[in-house]
């Protein structure tokens, strides 16, 4: 007689490969091969193919898997029950999923699963709009730098989909520090980074960096520790924001972003604190132009690489029209709600932090 615990588990294998078909639509380029092993029951397990535009399935561990996820139950259990709505730094997501091999892999086939709400294609919706109607009085071609401007300025900024600059905004206790004395300073200070198991020390990840070692040397926007978000107190819109993140560590070169091609469905404020960053910046009612993601929740990715765009994959990208910044120590950047941008690393270590206003 067949084990109904059995039977529901295959549902759910089943149930995950749907959301991995459904989410990662025909312009998927990434080519491999990712393996699924289920700790509970090795009988679950599954590998995705990627081909050009094509997405297969097979039973079973394949042999030579690029990336290999072993999950346990809770993980499973926990993205079937999120309705797309996934924030991967959750511990009982990450705890429960252990990756090996590419990484980028993984999180290409991972980020199919998410699901936008009503509420973040309306917001995207909204901030189209309002970009065609700021489109009339021309397109931007470099962005303005304001010192100290009021709430009521940067609002009107934002509700105009107007990006622009905020200068002096180093935060007082960093005024005059070096990022040596930082990291002396703050060097016990755990970062979260993919691949780790456990937070690894500011200390640590400076040391790697001047080594040069492999593996991942830079944070990706995990949640500002707790220890250093005293250091940076928001701006404006104190009682409006979202948790810091921190943007920190080395890219593998100034030419490779370390952040793709997005957009957020928020108001974005990017503080840069040690080293500097370029940004590829695309208005928001280009979106056909730069070709985002299907499966998103949060913030949606972009299938072309403005780096290194496929004309003959995406053509419309050759419509698009750039808008590049440059972002030195003490400058903030405040993007309204969908501008599309793609972030560089421009010297060996750079440091950021971020957050959003929440509008809705």
């Amino acid at each position: 007689m067949p084990d109904p615990a059995v039977a529901d588990s295959q549902k759910q294998v089943l149930a995950l490969q749907s959301l991995i078909r459904d989410g990662l639509e025909s312009h998927h380029t990434l080519r491999g091969t990712c393996a699924f092993r289920f700790a509970h029951d090795e009988r679950l397990n599954f590998s995705v193919h990627l081909g050009q535009g094509h997405v297969g399935f097979s039973p079973g561990v394949a042999a030579g898997a690029d990336a290999a996820v072993t999950m346990q139950p809770s993980a499973l259990a926990f993205i079937l029950a999120s309705e797309g709505q996934i924030d991967f730094r959750d511990p009982t997501l990450a705890e429960a999923v252990k990756v090996e091999g590419a990484t980028e892999l993984y999180l290409h086939v991972a980020h199919s699963w998410l699901r936008p709400t009503e509420l973040e294609l309306r917001m995207l919706a909204r901030a189209e709009e309002r970009s065609r109607q700021r489109q009339q009085a021309g397109p931007i071609e470099r962005l303005e730098r304001l010192e100290a401007p009021s709430e009521a300025e940067v609002l009107k900024r934002i509700q105009a989909s107007t990006p622009f600059i905020i200068t002096g905004c180093m935060p007082e206790k960093l005024v005059g520090m070096t990022l040596a004395q930082f990291g002396a300073t703050y060097g016990h200070v755990g970062l979260s980074l993919a691949g780790e198991d456990a937070p690894v020390s500011l200390a640590t990840l400076l040391s790697r960096i001047g080594a040069k070692k492999d593996g991942e040397l830079y944070t990706r926007g995990t949640v500002l520790p707790d220890e250093l978000v005293p250091l940076f107190p928001p701006a404006y819109f104190a009682e409006q924001v979202s948790l810091p993140q921190i943007w920190f560590g080395a890219g593998r070169n100034p030419s490779e972003p370390v952040t793709p091609l997005h957009r957020d469905c928020d108001p974005g404020f990017l503080l840069q604190v040690f080293g500097r960053k370029r940004l590829t910046l695309f208005p928001p009612h280009e979106a056909a132009c730069v070709y985002p993601k299907g499966a998103f929740c949060s913030y949606q990715l972009c299938w072309v690489k403005p780096h290194a765009p496929d004309l003959e994959q995406f053509p419309r990208f050759k419509e698009a029209h750039p808008v590049e910044v440059l972002l030195s120590p003490g400058e903030m950047l405040v993007q309204p709600t969908g501008w599309f941008h793609q972030v560089y690393s421009l010297d060996e270590v750079t440091l950021s932090v971020s957050h959003f206003l929440i509008e809705e």
